[in-house]
């Protein structure tokens, strides 16, 4: 029943600046909170006389709201309620909840450093995918040319169209050794992207 009560608080009533208790009252100052008077407090932080109602017919006793800290910064707050007419809160009350706070802030902290992570990682993925996929792109357009160089090369040293003179064959000789080691790094990028891709195949 109790639960069912919260459920309509939630989406209708938020913390405010100048509440006693929650996130506003440790904002300014990292410290435990603790209020006693119940009553005042709840009237100035329902923000409203159905807030109030449900506040109230929840059954709140004393507040302890600790501050949720990593590093210099508050990122949020715990408030533990207890029962009307139940003792004050102790010494050893107090930190065992900022215990658990500490621990909380961690924890907190920890999952939005994973989150970050993983959403670099996914952003690292994609950049790799779009470089590969360049990379491929690039390595075809360029072998395909150099191909034909290497090619025609081949047929000029033949002589296939005339005589070529001893000077010129030096210099075809020139020509097909600068193109011969860049289809070899051509063909390494090409089998690279397909390592990356899972596509190469061993026999």
């Amino acid at each position: 029943a109790k639960q069912a009560l919260v459920s309509q608080l939630k989406g209708r009533w938020a913390a405010q600046a100048g509440d006693r208790f929650g996130i506003p009252a440790v904002l300014l100052e990292p410290q435990p909170v603790v209020v006693e008077d119940v009553d005042t407090a709840l009237d100035a932080a329902a923000h409203h006389p159905e807030n109030l109602s449900i506040l109230r017919e929840l059954g709140i006793g004393r507040l302890l709201t600790v501050p949720l800290v990593f590093g210099n910064r508050v990122i949020g707050a715990i408030t533990f309620v207890g029962s009307p007419g139940q003792r004050a809160f102790d010494q050893l009350d107090i930190e065992l909840a900022e215990d658990l706070a500490a621990r909380s802030a961690l924890a907190l902290e920890n999952a939005r450093l994973y989150g970050l992570a993983l959403a670099n990682r996914q952003k690292a993925e994609t950049v790799a995918k779009t470089a590969t996929k360049f990379l491929g792109t690039v390595s075809h357009e360029l072998r395909t040319p150099l191909n034909a160089i290497l090619g025609y090369v081949e047929v000029m040293a033949e002589g296939i169209h005339g005589t070529i003179t001893p000077e010129q064959r030096i210099d075809l000789e020139r020509i097909a050794g600068s193109g011969r080691p860049l289809l070899v790094i051509i063909a390494d990028l090409l089998n690279f992207i397909r390592i990356g891709s899972g596509k190469m195949v061993y026999e």
